[in-house]
């Protein structure tokens, strides 16, 4: 049988040389077992790997998860609004490449200029009670003023000045 890297399969009697007709390839061993020309032609037991020098491995970045090459440490970021978490992909308990954070739970909407309930709006809703609208993040009086007087706006903390 040829050395790693060698290739010697002639039957020529008297030469030494060894051949093999119908044997399997040895997986990733840099010899050609089978004596069809290629050391190394069969597939590494491992989906996703290659062999090089006689070396079944992943590509780099990638890991053996769930019976496969899988990558891992790309960022994720599940969840939108103040629900979105930032983490890595990583092989979980279950043999799969998942996000190691999960997203946050969603909270009351408040007027803060935030998605404070997940769901991609910002600010929705009554949320500063009658006569007033939530406006960049704040609470703000709805009421129309007369100019040069002063307007009781009860709903929104007193009297307000209008110019």
């Amino acid at each position: 049988m040829p050395g790693p890297g060698a290739t010697d399969c002639n039957d020529v009697p008297g030469t030494g040389a060894a051949s093999f007709p119908g044997r399997t390839e040895v997986l990733c061993n840099g010899v050609d077992d089978n004596c069809n020309g290629s050391a190394d032609d069969t597939v590494c037991p491992i989906s996703g790997q290659t062999c090089t020098s006689g070396t079944c491995a992943c590509a780099p970045g990638s890991v053996i998860c769930g019976g496969r090459c899988q990558a891992r440490g790309a960022s994720c970021a599940p969840g939108i609004g103040e629900c979105r978490r930032t983490g890595t992909m990583e092989c979980n308990s279950a043999g799969m490449i998942a996000c190691n954070v999960v997203a946050a739970a969603p909270a009351s909407e408040t007027c803060n200029n935030r998605d404070d309930n997940c769901n991609g709006a910002v600010d929705e809703g009554s949320l500063c009670g009658a006569g007033s609208s939530c406006v960049n993040g704040g609470c703000r009086c709805n009421q129309v003023c007369v100019p040069n007087s002063t307007r009781a706006c009860a709903m929104c903390g007193g009297p307000i000045p209008c110019l």
